[in-house]
């Protein structure tokens, strides 16, 4: 799992993977592990250490869960099967 949640050892393929149910298969990873599991908190803290020892804690750790929970929220969607997705926009507004 925590190279899925750094995204260091694994392709985006299959990080994803991980994330997404296929078919009757369920994802092999839950919202509630990737946010709440011991794991979790270690590439959290080590993130935090590594990155920004010198910033409030607190402020990282709320930025971080509301910027990626959606994210993982997102991934976890069953999404329905179709020929062909049409983006609503091309980018970021």
């Amino acid at each position: 799992m925590k190279g899925v949640l750094r995204g260091e050892s694994v392709g985006f393929e299959q990080a994803f993977r991980h994330l997404s149910p296929s078919g009757d298969r369920e994802p092999t990873l839950t919202v509630r592990e990737l946010a709440n599991s011991y794991q979790a908190w270690e590439v959290l803290t080590e993130a935090y250490r590594e990155n920004f020892p010198k910033a409030s804690f607190n402020d990282f750790f709320w930025s971080w869960r509301y910027a990626f929970l959606p994210l993982f929220k997102l991934c976890l969607a069953e999404v329905p099967k179709a020929r062909l997705y049409h983006t609503v926009t091309t980018g970021w507004s």
